[in-house]
């Protein structure tokens, strides 16, 4: 399960972003949150906690009960994503609303807005209308009929294994009865008519429709100046095809590095990218690219110490400030209903959060920062393989770790036992040097968190 980096970043914003706390589980008030949520510019909602950030301690919070509440009551179709996380040593749900595209969303017939105070209130006749209105649908790339598709141009087995998973997730409304009826249910077939999403997701050949349903592979292992390719690859197909194909592609080109466990006398391999930054990384690509862009294929550069992958589309503002500095966000759809299947299918479970993943996972493994440039139109995020470098412990921290004596300390106690020579901030990058470095292990989150010594001295090498 994913640590509560992302809520602490949540509750401790300084903008007014819509979030809404629950002490305890009111499915009934929560539910009408999530229908004016829908109705507005959608927003998180925290259920086990108070109004001060406290953990409630609320026991048996099931996230799958959540969920199929709100397939069942909710309409039309929403895309929420609800997630078990842990908060102060306790579990909260985190439930992520999109803006709704196919707005006014109602809860069993009766619809909800937010007032001035962030609570969930009935509008009136005028605000009803005012709401149809503005959040009439327009026709966005998805939704514009494919011209000359029929639909024994879509793989209804590949859509009917996509209905299966959102039946046993309890993501699909129980009136949907087939694949055809969950395509027709998320706006993708009307009858009889197919949709450009439709085809980018399930088409048979859908590079016959668009041009842009293809990826293509260029491997440079002696880099951008080099006049030869090791390989290259162009792949056209669907979405799910092209996740399938990619995965396949990666475990037989990447190199492997062997690893021994302490327990068990095999080597295990792994490919020098894990492959959940990669999985993340292409479905990002693949969902959130500008599918209205004929030239908007999918390209992936592979260098011997890095990989870049580029989609067209650029990041929405407020979302990435620098090269790698990710902000509490929600996800911005260019395609929201190809990634309402995607959900379905379960490659999208953490939406708004995929960069925060990538960015985690790597940090985790020890590699180097990930990058995205977003510019002239396009998105390139770079993984790299190599380590990332180590911050340089300065003398005084371990000058601290030499002569505290106890094994657990604050912030505050490092600051008190420098006699306030140094800012707070500074205090801060000596402890992150300390944790990168292996020296102390970070416990806990917010003011309450902890610094356990494991380490009192630098290795040979890092001196």
């Amino acid at each position: 399960m994913e640590n509560n980096n992302f809520i602490h970043s949540l509750l401790t914003q300084k903008s007014d972003a819509p979030l809404s706390r629950f002490r305890e589980m009111d499915m009934s008030a929560i539910l009408s949150t999530i229908c004016a949520y829908l109705n507005g510019d959608g927003g998180w909602i925290i259920v086990g906690i108070d109004n001060d950030n406290n953990a409630a301690g609320v026991p048996d919070l099931n996230a799958a009960y959540v969920s199929s509440e709100i397939v069942k009551n909710i309409s039309p179709m929403p895309l929420v994503y609800v997630q078990q996380e842990m908060w102060q040593g306790n579990p909260v749900l985190l439930i992520t609303v999109i803006k709704g595209q196919r707005a006014p969303y109602s809860v069993n017939g009766k619809y909800y807005i937010l007032n001035r105070s962030s609570e969930a209130i009935v509008p009136n006749k005028d605000e009803i209308s005012i709401l149809m209105r503005h959040n009439k649908v327009v026709s966005a790339w998805e939704t514009i009929p494919t011209s000359g598709a029929e639909e024994d141009d879509i793989d209804f087995n590949r859509v009917d294994r996509v209905y299966q998973i959102g039946i046993q997730s309890s993501l699909i409304k129980p009136r949907i009865q087939n694949g055809h009826d969950l395509l027709a249910g998320c706006g993708l077939l009307d009858y009889g008519m197919v949709k450009n999403g439709a085809i980018a997701l399930f088409g048979t050949e859908p590079s016959r429709f668009m041009r842009q349903c293809r990826c293509r592979i260029q491997v440079m292992m002696n880099g951008k100046t080099s006049n030869q390719y090791e390989d290259v690859r162009i792949l056209e197909c669907n979405v799910f095809e092209m996740i399938e194909r990619l995965r396949d592609y990666f475990y037989q080109t990447l190199p492997n590095i062997g690893t021994f466990s302490e327990r068990r006398w095999e080597r295990s391999h792994s490919t020098i990218y894990p492959m959940e930054v990669l999985d993340e990384a292409i479905v990002n690509a693949l969902v959130h690219r500008d599918m209205g862009d004929l030239s908007g294929e999918v390209l992936i550069n592979i260098y011997r110490d890095k990989m870049e992958i580029t989609n067209s589309g650029e990041i929405p503002y407020g979302i990435l400030k620098g090269k790698n500095k990710i902000l509490p966000h929600l996800s911005a759809l260019r395609n929201p209903l190809m990634a309402e299947i995607l959900y379905i299918a379960g490659l999208m479970e953490k939406t708004g959060r995929g960069m925060t993943l990538i960015y985690n996972r790597l940090i985790a493994e020890g590699l180097r920062s990930p990058e995205w440039q977003s510019r002239n139109g396009y998105t390139t995020l770079t993984i790299y393989s190599t380590p990332a470098e180590l911050p340089k412990v300065p003398s005084r921290a371990l000058d601290f770790l030499c002569q505290y004596e106890g094994e657990v300390f604050s912030r505050e106690q490092y600051l008190n036992y420098l006699k306030e020579k140094i800012s707070e901030k500074t205090a801060k990058n000596d402890i992150s040097a300390l944790v990168a470095n292996s020296m102390v292990l970070v416990e806990g989150a917010g003011p309450s968190t902890k610094y356990k010594i494991i380490r009192r001295e630098l290795p040979d090498f890092a001196r």
